[in-house]
């Protein structure tokens, strides 16, 4: 029970990663691809129906955190206040950005807002990727950074491949040529997180390491070469999912310093009752974000961004 668990918050983070991942590379790209006012909102609004849903994988991976590993959430998250902090005011800045923006008066520092506080969200994912990984229990290091910035750049991929996708022409366009550029970098940052986690971490799994990073390597150039947005998208959303799921199988068994999985885990009747409450809302998540991606799946016109 504890390794189905422990499977499922790493695949609810991943599915938050891959979803949510969309709308924080959409809002770092729109004020530069976006030539006008009018291209600007279209880009937004191509996230704009599955904004809110997308964020309600953070809300269920954190509660399968609290619930079925009370320990992991105590030993890693009330050791990090400051990065956490800093995270939580980039995703509220962003969040409520894209939401007022067509309310005020002053469209392009709102436009300001949600690049910035995208990029400090995904910039902190990244840095909490790093801390899980190499787990020192102090403030972040460069290491951390260099995975931060490095989940920033694939970030920026799958926003591009997802306006390449289901934008108009010219977002395609545009979107098209980040894609080109951003491919090198990105590969040379999975390369960088991996050539250093391996020489200066202590990971459990070195060839999960090693392998994920090659696949993730794989997936970056399809989303950067593929002439076809929807094999660029699923390379994009390959690249950007897995590495939450490669550090989870790396670490193994632990999860935070000498702390082992079933350690970390509550006992086996509270799990079996978390079970019964999860097993019918798993199924209604994933069939409402099949339900809206189904309804909205023409491209959308500005809504009230």
């Amino acid at each position: 029970m504890t390794g189905l668990w422990y499977a499922l918050l790493g695949l609810l983070f991943a599915a938050y990663f891959g979803l949510a991942g969309l709308d924080y590379g959409v809002g770092m790209l729109a004020r530069h691809l976006g030539r006008d006012e009018r291209e600007k909102r279209l880009a937004l609004a191509t996230v704009g129906p599955f904004f809110l849903g997308n964020e309600v994988w953070l809300v269920a991976a954190i509660g399968a955190m609290f619930g079925a590993f009370p320990l992991m959430e105590g030993e890693f998250l009330g050791s990090r206040p400051v990065l956490f902090a800093v995270l939580l005011c980039g995703l509220v800045a962003f969040t409520a950005a894209v939401q007022l923006r067509s309310r005020g008066k002053n469209v392009g520092a709102f436009d300001a807002v949600i690049a910035l506080g995208a990029l400090v969200t995904v910039i902190g994912w990244g840095a909490v990727l790093g801390e899980v990984l190499q787990d020192d229990g102090g403030l972040p290091n460069w290491f951390s950074l260099l995975c931060g910035l490095v989940l920033a750049v694939l970030a920026l991929l799958h926003g591009a491949a997802f306006l390449a996708w289901r934008g108009t022409p010219e977002l395609k366009a545009r979107a098209k040529g980040v894609l080109s550029a951003g491919t090198l970098p990105a590969l040379i940052g999975v390369a960088l997180v991996t050539v250093t986690g391996i020489f200066t971490v202590d990971v459990a799994q070195p060839i999960v390491l090693i392998a994920g990073a090659v696949v993730i390597a794989g997936a970056v150039l399809l989303a950067g070469r593929s002439s076809r947005a929807g094999l660029a998208l699923t390379g994009s959303a390959a690249a950007i999912t897995l590495p939450v799921l490669v550090i989870g199988l790396a670490k193994l068994p632990y999860v935070a310093g000498h702390l082992t999985v079933a350690q970390a885990a509550t006992g086996e009747d509270a799990l079996t009752l978390l079970t019964i409450a999860a097993a019918p809302m798993v199924p209604v998540l994933l069939a409402f974000q099949a339900v809206t991606w189904w309804l909205w799946r023409r491209r959308a016109t500005p809504l009230f961004y």
